[in-house]
Formats: C-alpha cells, structure tokens, sequence
C-alpha cells in the first residue's frame, strides 16, 4: 500500500512537472511570436515611412518643377506681348514704313515716312506695311529668350524664336507666333506655344484713314486739307496735330486713344510746292 502510494505520488509529480514545461515552453513560444510581430511592424512602418517620404520628396520636385516652368510661361507671354505692342507703336510712329537694307534686314526710318510729295501720292500698301512689322515683330520678340529672369528661374529655352505672323493677311486682327518653344529645367522638358496676341491697332482701318486722307489732299492741292482731318478725326475718334518742319513740309500726327488709356501715334510727311502767303 505504501509502495502504491509513492507510485501514485510520483506520477503526479512528474504530471506537474511536464505541465510545468509545457507551459513554459507556450511561454516561450507567444513571447518569440509577439517578437516577430513587433519586428516585422518596425520594418513595415519604416519602409511605409521611407516610400512615403520618397514620394512626398518627388511630389515636391513635381511642384517645384511645375510652379518654375507656369512662371517662365507668364512671364514670356507678357514679354511677348510688351514686345509687340512696342514694335506696333514705332511702326505707326515713323508712318508705317521701314529702312529696307541690302541684307534684307529692316529698320525703323530716321523720320516719319512722306505720304504726299508735291501732288505724287507715296503711301505704302496693307501687304507692305503687315511685311515690315511682322519683321519688326520678330526683331522686337527675340529679346525675350535674352531676359536675365529665366535664367534665375533655372529654365533654359532651348529652341529657336519662331514666326511672328499676322492673320488673317488681308484684315489683320491679330499676331500669331508659330512654331513651338523648348523649355528645359534639368532633365525636365517641356513644350510650349503662346497663344496668339491681338493687335493693338486696327491695321487695315489706319490704312484707310491716310488713303482717304491723301485722297483729299489731291483734290485740294497745294494746302493743308484741314476739312479732310477734321471729319476723319470725328469720323475715327482720333486728334490730330501738324507744324511745319521746313517751308513747304508738313509732319501730320493722329492721335488714337484705346480703351486701356494706351494711346498711340500715326506720324507721316507731307512736301508742297512753296506757298506765297505761309500758312498759319
């Protein structure tokens, strides 16, 4: 009986004892599981953080890259635009007329151009005058890659000026500059064409002013046709101004006044024979 006893004594014990164990060892097991778990979070928080910043990193660079390239593009437009309206007013400022040049280069007079010598009528055509200023266009807007802006802004235009055009050629409205322009900042290109830009003087409408003009002139000869510049004045909403340069030489000016308060001048020269009596 005694026997029996120490036997049931010690199964128990050694019962306990691998109860003992085994519950260690389920111990050991959960804390190795939550290890792993914990590590496998760390090394999926960084590499989330990491792709995150990475991304965040670009995105900025996008943006950054973006906001550059949107400022060069306004800031050419408006370039182009000061350039043009500039070449119009000089045009109209010396008649309408250029300097033609052995090279085929143009240039503006050294004077406003004479529209009437002596009773010979010398004003220049539409075609002839929309040839000269798209060729003062083009000479005006090449300033425009020179700006010492975009170089600090990092874009580098990397094309050529295109074409300045003006449209339709037979009643221009408006300048159309064709061809596409490079814009480069790093490895990042874009392309870019400026949209076309009105015209700030009715070309074909000041062509008719001075053709009526002269037109009067010829039928009142050797004199200032005064009733002539007054109701194409009234007729076209422009003043007007004239002084002698010479005996005998007049420098007409039309003054048009825009609604942006922008105003702009048709200078022109008109020879006759020597008056016996001057003119006031």
């Amino acid at each position: 009986m005694h026997k029996f006893s120490k036997r049931v004594q010690k199964f128990f014990n050694n019962m306990k004892e691998n109860i003992t164990m085994s519950s260690n060892r389920s111990q050991i097991s959960i804390l190795i599981i939550l290890a792993l778990i914990v590590i496998i979070s760390i090394i999926a928080v960084f590499m989330f953080s990491t792709e995150k910043s990475s991304k965040d990193q670009n995105d900025d660079e996008n943006v950054g890259e973006d906001f550059f390239f949107e400022t060069t593009k306004t800031n050419l437009e408006a370039c182009y635009e000061k350039q043009i309206e500039q070449a119009i007013f000089n045009f109209y400022k010396f008649g309408a007329s250029v300097n033609q040049e052995e090279n085929n280069e143009q240039t503006f007079l050294s004077e406003p151009a004479l529209y009437y010598d002596k009773g010979k009528i010398l004003l220049p055509t539409l075609q002839s005058q929309v040839t000269a200023l798209e060729y003062l266009m083009n000479v005006s807007v090449q300033e425009c890659n020179k700006e010492q802006e975009f170089e600090n802004l990092g874009v580098e235009i990397t094309s050529e000026i295109w074409t300045v055009k003006i449209l339709p050629q037979d009643n221009p409205e408006s300048a159309h500059l064709e061809g596409t322009l490079l814009l480069q900042k790093g490895e990042k290109i874009q392309t870019y064409t400026l949209p076309e830009i009105p015209l700030y003087a009715n070309m074909k409408e000041m062509q008719s002013i001075v053709r009526e003009l002269v037109s009067k002139q010829l039928e009142v000869g050797n004199a200032i046709p005064l009733g002539a510049l007054t109701n194409l004045a009234y007729e076209y909403n422009f003043s007007y101004e004239y002084y002698f340069l010479e005996e005998s030489e007049v420098m007409y000016t039309l003054n048009f006044h825009r609604e942006d308060n922008k105003a702009f001048e048709y200078n022109f020269r008109a020879k006759y024979e020597p008056w016996e009596e001057p003119i006031p």
